[in-house]
């Protein structure tokens, strides 16, 4: 369990090193349980020298164990999962023989069903063995003789030149005292954990560039947030390079199945490697929390708004998403004071990112859904993002985090808020008669649908493109928005929507138009219930518009004192 006072200190966002041991300490002890459990299905010798291993030094097995795809690789067989490997002795035998190497215990074991590689965590694979029946024998620290059916090998797992033996490969970084050791691992037959492919053995230039990636992004880290370079180098003790989608962007990835582990691809800069370590670092450290205690009720729907989703999340997603976005935002406030950094979009990132952890801890305050705990950790968050209210944005930055998170509220809305047919019928029906709306609510219920992802297209995507300095293929009422002309922007996107009534882009213009205009406290409902005025004006037909219906929605939420 976790005390009140460090579930919010890991609540701040960062996490003092008392703190982080005891998530450390939580993983290592979850992955023993794990071990156990294995070692007593497997039949012959493993169980016996794993425990031989203990038994010698504890603390060289525990390194063993530390691997952080040790659970998804022992609970694929313990729980029967159609990806996990159903031969318990193999993965038996790999932890015994692994623990035995760095413990120091001789001993001999056999491993059937051998497909040709012998992997060992966090040691490395000895390959061309060939297939079936391979004969251990540990001689002492650090060397093996395994006998396969192609060949023997005698090996001394730090011999990074021994033929058919890849290493797994450490890195230490050192800055200004403090030091990261971190094993990039491309050998680990679980680390797809992630929705990237991860990349296969890195040959020595890659492996150079990766490494010259995290050392700067160490440096960077270290210089700029050293809480955070703490948090790091005490929860992040493996990175697996995975391959860049086709779209280009930098993408990061963990796994509650691989605490400890990173997936991510290789950016351009070491300020780009830092970001993604600083966002992933947060997923392991709250993921870490969760396996020690409940932070929220099992199996609730997937109703709230993620600001950063186009889809539904459930609560657990929404609290994963904003505790990553303090490290995303703090490495954006820490960012604008870098000489080679966009001042204007380091800002307009830091502010986004605020205002995203602020409307996200407020839905999941207001969602009923936390626990004890996990009321502590958000209200811990909630105070981190209170303390960035006081840093200073630029107006002209100001007002295009507006326009984002307005174009985004609306589009999430279209995508996800589905009003029920008879509710539409009824209202429908009362418009063509010219009856004022019914003072009583109107169902919606959330429904994921196709979306694009969040800022991808429209206003959103201008707004960002234009801040970037990128060229953004602008349609001309989005151009006339961008320019400030909204009178014009809100005269296309009502001629787009009389054309084509799902152009979900001119629904997003036309409401933050009316906004620049000031007259959005008239149509309030084309932002909170787009979707309803959408299908509203879709069943009234002519001569109903977007914002008649809306008009007419709102003076009945004004005449019931609330909203529908």
């Amino acid at each position: 369990m976790l005390t009140t006072d460090e579930l919010a200190d890991i609540g701040g966002g960062v996490g003092r090193p008392a703190t982080l041991r005891r998530l450390v300490q939580g993983q290592l002890g979850k992955r023993r349980v794990l071990a156990a459990a294995l070692m007593r299905r497997a039949t012959g010798t493993a169980g016996e020298v794993f425990q031989a291993a203990v038994d010698r030094d504890s603390a060289a097995v525990d390194r063993v164990l530390s691997d952080p795809f040790t659970d998804a690789w022992v609970t694929g067989h313990l729980l029967g999962r159609p990806d996990g490997d159903r031969n318990a002795d193999a993965i038996a035998t790999a932890l015994a023989t692994a623990a035995a190497v760095t413990a120091g215990v001789e001993a001999d074991l056999i491993a059937e069903g051998l497909d040709d590689t012998f992997f060992l965590p966090g040691l490395g694979a000895a390959n061309g063995l060939g297939r079936g029946h391979l004969r251990i024998g540990v001689r002492g620290r650090g060397r093996l003789c395994l006998a396969g059916p192609a060949q023997t090998l005698e090996i001394d797992v730090r011999d990074a030149r021994r033929a058919n033996w890849a290493p797994s490969r450490w890195l230490t970084f050192t800055e200004q005292g403090r030091s990261w050791t971190v094993l990039l691992e491309d050998l680990h037959p679980y680390r797809g954990a992630y929705p990237w492919q991860p990349l296969p053995r890195l040959d020595q230039a890659a492996f150079s560039r990766c490494a010259a990636l995290l050392g700067g992004a160490w440096r960077w880290i270290v210089r700029h947030s050293p809480a955070h370079a703490d948090g790091i180098s005490s929860v992040v003790s493996s990175v697996v390079p995975v391959v860049r989608p086709p779209d280009g962007r930098d993408v990061s990835g963990s796994s509650r199945t691989a605490g400890g582990a990173v997936g991510v691809s290789m950016p351009t800069a070491a300020a780009g490697m830092a970001l993604l370590l600083m966002h992933e670092a947060q997923h392991v450290k709250l993921g870490a929390a969760a396996d020690v205690v409940r932070l929220y009720e099992p199996a609730g729907a997937a109703r709230h708004r993620a600001p950063w989703r186009a889809d539904p999340r459930p609560v657990g997603g929404l609290l994963q998403g904003a505790y990553a976005h303090l490290g995303v935002g703090e490495f954006w406030r820490l960012r604008r004071d870098d000489g080679d950094a966009d001042a204007a979009l380091a800002n307009f990132e830091f502010a986004y990112s605020r205002d995203m952890v602020s409307h996200a801890v407020t839905a999941l305050q207001a969602s009923r859904e936390l626990t004890a705990a996990g009321e502590e950790i958000a209200a811990g968050m909630a105070r981190a993002a209170g303390d960035w209210k006081l840093e200073q944005i630029p107006d002209g930055v100001s007002t295009a985090v507006d326009d984002v998170e307005g174009a985004e509220t609306v589009r999430w809305y279209l995508s996800n808020h589905s009003p029920f047919a008879a509710d539409v019928n009824r209202l429908a029906s009362r418009w063509r008669s010219g009856a004022s709306p019914e003072p009583r609510g109107v169902a919606v219920s959330v429904v994921a649908r196709t979306a694009a992802p969040a800022g991808t297209s429209g206003l959103a995507a201008l707004t960002r493109a234009r801040l970037a300095g990128h060229s953004y293929g602008a349609n001309a009422a989005d151009q006339a928005f961008a320019e400030g002309c909204f009178a014009v922007a809100l005269d296309g996107y009502r001629r787009r929507i009389a054309a084509d009534i799902d152009d979900d882009d001119a629904w997003v213009g036309l409401a933050l138009a009316r906004c620049r205009l000031g007259l959005s406290r008239s149509t309030d409902a084309l932002v909170t219930r787009p979707s309803l005025v959408k299908e509203t004006c879709r069943v009234a037909g002519p001569p109903a518009t977007p914002e008649a219906i809306a008009v007419w929605l709102d003076s009945g939420s004004q005449a019931s004192g609330g909203s529908m």
